[in-house]
């Protein structure tokens, strides 16, 4: 069988404020790597956000510039409910998905020390789906609350959120309803604070994976999936250079995971790591980037123009 890829980097990202100890801790930035018949793959720890894309984007050069086909996953969703995306600019007029990519990132601020504005972000965002409600995004420390982000969501909003023309934003992407569908407790995007705030790590993270996929040395390699590709069993060509981009959640590689290992993000990636490159080893891996059979035509376009899609979806 051939491989898509030659080589795999997993993200487990973190929205923290504040540097990361520096003893390997959990709840910090981990990034995990293996070429495709390499040892068992690698995980390093990083204090920072800014230290550990460093570290990711010195790592993706050189694989580009020895014409390696790289799948980049990071933990953290890449879009959000359909509706979503128009209220940003108050136009229907191009990309859904990069509306969202790009009104967050000209938002969004971080630092050598770990500091981030995400907060502020989500409160300036839900002013524009509503300037004198709360919501979509919800949970914040209380020196962040504002007249349009609540402390929780309780007693706040409730989902369907009603936009100002009457439409309604789900709490859920069709993705994540999946997940759910399936057993699997998968959280809310628009969460930002404390156990499953999911939605912190995307505005914390969309602005570097946008970074990464636009970063001069290997744009012109770099793709988001399924937004830029579609849905597909061959994500890749024969040949490289290519960078797949794909959002990823480690539940799917649970099985995998070493129970023994003391920090489990270290194992998260690392199981997610073993989990591609075994399918993909088998050939098996081509039909994760395929819609699921039972996926309407109208849900993929939902999913391609708007929401995304996580790789291992049910």
């Amino acid at each position: 069988m051939n491989r898509l890829f030659d080589a795999y980097m997993m993200v487990d990202w973190s929205a923290k404020n504040g540097l990361s100890p520096a003893r390997p801790s959990a709840d910090a930035v981990w990034i995990g790597t293996s070429e495709a018949n390499d040892r068992p793959p690698r995980a390093r720890y990083f204090r920072s956000r800014m230290a550990g894309i460093a570290h990711a984007t010195r790592l993706l050069l050189r694989w580009t510039l020895e014409g390696r086909r790289v799948l980049v996953g990071f933990d953290l969703p890449y879009g959000y409910p359909v509706g979503f995306a128009r209220w940003l600019d108050g136009s229907v007029e191009g990309l859904a998905w990069r509306k969202t990519w790009n009104a967050i990132s000209c938002r969004y601020k971080d630092d050598e020390r770990n500091l981030n504005n995400r907060f502020a972000v989500a409160s300036e965002l839900n002013a524009l789906c509503g300037a004198n409600t709360f919501g979509p995004f919800w949970c914040a420390p209380a020196a962040q609350v504002t007249k349009t982000l609540p402390p929780k969501m309780k007693g706040y909003l409730e989902f369907p959120y009603v936009m100002p023309d009457g439409s309604l934003l789900s709490d859920l992407r069709i993705c994540d309803a999946r997940f759910r569908k399936a057993g699997l407790n998968i959280h809310t995007c628009w969460h930002l604070l404390g156990t499953g705030s999911v939605g912190g790590q995307g505005l914390a993270g969309i602005p570097h994976v946008a970074g990464l996929r636009d970063h001069p040395s290997f744009r012109d390699y770099s793709r988001v999936w399924p937004f830029e590709t579609g849905f597909t069993s061959q994500i890749t060509g024969a040949d490289g250079p290519a960078i797949i981009h794909a959002e990823i959640w480690p539940r799917v590689a649970e099985s995998l995971m070493n129970p023994r290992t003391r920090i489990k993000d270290r194992a998260q990636v690392i199981s997610v790591i073993e989990w591609a490159r075994r399918l993909d080893a088998n050939g098996e891996l081509g039909a994760w980037f395929d819609p699921p059979s039972d996926l309407s035509a109208a849900d993929q376009t939902i999913a391609v123009k708007e929401e995304g899609w996580i790789l291992g979806t049910p």
